[in-house]
């Protein structure tokens, strides 16, 4: 939705201008693009260590190809287990978390199967809800910053375009081409805060409150097989969690 959204958004900016009468092709500057860009890029990498970075790339990838939690599908499968557990014990949760792909969820499994307190548990698995969120919210700051930076560097390319148009006044059959080139610039600085670093920034933040209210719903499940709660009744409470 996110693509789609921005597709949206931008296509119809450029269609408002065509009405207008102007031209596509007038909006496109590769010079300021590269300046608007590559400069606000520069900047974030410049504030950022390397940690920040690796922590980036996992974020980016999360974000274009993202598993939504489903919490139909978990409270389902938090139900068969507790049916498991009050039947043959926690051991038998151990082949089950042995074919989980979700990581938090077989960790989680892991420790019951070990017999770990309940306390022991919820401390265990809160320290993992609370570094997963972080990392999303700390790829949100970055772009964050990124919108900060953007219409500062587009009123910088602005300047440099028109320091070109300065230095050949005397053509003045260029002088109304040259100006609007160096807006493009200023274009492309309001463009990419608002159409793509806010947008981008916002959607990380949905994505930790969502996955982190997943998980609280997932612990709060595995506490309720530890204490052999009726199932049913567990999954009418985590229903809550939606």
């Amino acid at each position: 939705m996110l693509a789609l959204g921005t597709l949206i958004a931008c296509g119809l900016i450029l269609f408002g201008f065509v009405l207008e009468g102007g031209s596509p092709l007038a909006l496109f500057n590769l010079p300021a693009l590269m300046i608007v860009f590559g400069a606000t890029l520069g900047v974030g990498v410049a504030q950022s260590d390397r940690a920040r970075l690796i922590n980036l790339r996992f974020v980016l990838q999360r974000l274009l190809s993202p598993s939504k939690p489903s919490f139909s599908e978990t409270i389902d499968a938090l139900t068969r287990w507790g049916q498991l557990a009050r039947k043959d014990g926690v051991l038998a949760l151990e082949k089950e978390a042995s074919l989980q792909p979700d990581a938090f969820l077989q960790e989680g499994m892991l420790l019951l199967v070990d017999g770990v307190k309940g306390e022991g548990v919820q401390q265990h698995l809160t320290v993992a809800m609370v570094a997963e969120e972080e990392q999303y919210l700390e790829g949100a700051e970055f772009f964050e910053q990124l919108a900060s930076y953007a219409p500062t560097m587009g009123i910088l390319g602005a300047v440099l375009g028109l320091i070109q148009v300065m230095v050949e006044v005397s053509d003045t059959t260029n002088l109304g081409v040259g100006i609007a080139t160096a807006f493009v610039a200023i274009l492309y600085g309001l463009a990419l805060a608002n159409l793509l670093f806010l947008p981008v920034a916002s959607r990380l933040r949905w994505q930790a409150q969502r996955l982190y209210r997943h998980r609280e719903m997932t612990l709060t499940g595995l506490m309720a097989i530890q204490q052999g709660e009726n199932p049913r009744h567990m999954a009418q409470r985590l229903r809550h969690f939606r």
